[in-house]
């Protein structure tokens, strides 16, 4: 059985392998439009589609445990207090924060896919980080790996 700080980082390396392979792709401009008109240039080929569907799979990977992983550890490091509420709420103020601070990013850096990119993997790897301090120094991710 994997602890949850393991999960945690195999997570973390999932989407960070997605990102590392998105910039690595040099996906193929298979349409381009002239005038309002899509036209074909080229077929895409199998490589090309199946390269598609293993990137979303790779993300889908790692995104699942961060959409439930978070929450859950912050149900664990709280059940048996009165502050449980705040701190869920805590957690959906930041998700939400950063859900409306995309929209910005992506306006002001649509043509920068790359940038897009590394602030991603910085905010990721500052959140491993995070996760290793809170693991090591506040409270273990696994209270009761460390009980036993």
């Amino acid at each position: 059985m994997l602890s949850r700080r393991a999960v945690y980082i195999c997570a973390a390396l999932l989407i960070s392998s997605y990102l590392v392979a998105k910039l690595a792709w040099q996906a193929p401009q298979n349409y381009e439009r002239d005038d309002k008109v899509w036209r074909r240039r080229q077929d895409p080929s199998s490589t090309d589609m199946i390269m598609v569907f293993a990137l979303a799979a790779l993300f889908a990977c790692g995104d699942a445990f961060f959409e439930s992983g978070p929450p859950a550890t912050l149900q664990t490091f709280y059940a048996s207090s009165d502050k449980l509420v705040p701190a869920m709420a805590n957690a959906k103020l930041w998700q939400s924060l950063g859900f409306a601070v995309q929209f910005p990013i992506g306006v002001a850096l649509a043509d920068y896919p790359v940038v897009r990119s590394l602030i991603l993997l910085v905010l990721l790897a500052v959140s491993v980080v995070s996760l290793l301090i809170l693991d090591r120094r506040v409270e273990r991710l696994d209270p009761l790996a460390a009980a036993s």
